[in-house]
């Protein structure tokens, strides 16, 4: 009976520290995935961070687009001012040749 008592503490001994070295297991594990957790949160700020860098780049040139837009839109003004301008000359031209054959 004494023998089984000793074993009986032997074994429950031999549980205890197969438990408390799952315990430590749980709390290792714990930590690992704390870590991994605060690596994803960082990860995920570090991409909003270039979404955010992507979105400024695309409103930029947006802007920049836009500007192209509007000086294109300035030089075909021109070009017709121009044309117009030209086509004025073109008939003053005329009229005076017609003029220089009447005479």
């Amino acid at each position: 009976t004494e023998a089984m008592k000793k074993e009986t503490v032997a074994m429950s001994k031999a549980g205890e520290a197969k438990h408390l070295k799952n315990l430590d297991e749980i709390e290792a594990m714990k930590k690992e995935t704390e870590a991994i957790k605060k690596e994803t949160v960082a990860m995920s700020k570090a991409g909003e961070a270039k979404h955010l860098k992507n979105l400024d780049e695309i409103e930029a040139m947006k802007k920049e687009t836009e500007a192209i837009k509007k000086e294109t839109v300035a030089m075909s003004k021109a070009g017709e001012a121009k044309h117009l301008k030209n086509l004025d000359e073109i008939e003053a031209m005329k009229k005076k040749t017609r003029l220089m054959i009447k005479n």
